[in-house]
């Protein structure tokens, strides 16, 4: 297993949220949330690849919505706080074991999830994403800026990977367009939104 994934293995739902307020990201109200509903157009189907306690779930719940998470006590964290209609919806998989029918408007991979995954591991959740992926939709990667620090804690070796790492690798997957937008967070953090466009 991958040490970021382990990491967050043995993290309590409530100190992931202690680390959504210090990156800036924010718990109650998230910051990269506005950002990510400037691609996500009503009525979108979103898949959302480690969906965690919900921090972003929550807002875009909804019948349409899926989130996956590995780890079962954020999974239960999260579909205690949402509408019995809504429990099927949450599912603890990791995204290389999820297999769907159905296709997606939006996957969303928030915070730093593309990091939790090896080098290889990273360009087979992007095939995977764009395969699941409606014609005409979007995959959003949020990832701290090769230029920004990003939170820093004994035990979590992610496996860092910025935009600039994936052109040539993007360059041959037959994208529509693909780009990075730069956004900050409320502690002055410059993050880095990549756009996948099918």
């Amino acid at each position: 297993m991958n040490k970021s994934k382990q990491f967050y293995k043995t993290l309590p739902a409530e100190v992931l949220h202690e680390y959504a307020e210090k990156s800036g990201l924010g718990y109650e109200d998230p910051i990269d949330l506005k950002e990510f509903l400037k691609f996500i157009k009503s009525g979108d189907s979103v898949l959302e690849i480690g969906c965690g306690t919900g921090r972003i779930g929550k807002h875009l719940i909804n019948e349409k919505y899926v989130g996956l998470e590995t780890n079962q006590d954020y999974a239960n964290f999260f579909v205690e706080k949402i509408e019995e209609k809504y429990k099927d919806n949450i599912k603890n998989i990791d995204f290389l074991d999820f297999k769907s029918d159905q296709l997606f408007d939006v996957i969303l991979l928030p915070w730093t999830v593309l990091w939790d995954f090896s080098s290889e591991e990273q360009k087979e959740v992007i095939k995977k994403s764009l395969e699941l992926l409606n014609k005409d939709g979007r995959v959003i990667i949020d990832n701290p800026a090769k230029e920004s620090v990003y939170n820093s804690v004994d035990g979590y070796e992610p496996n860092l990977t910025y935009y600039e790492d994936l052109i040539d690798f993007l360059d041959t997957l037959n994208l529509k367009k693909f780009y990075k937008n730069n956004y900050e967070t409320k502690v002055g953090r410059l993050r880095g939104l990549i756009v996948l466009e099918k």
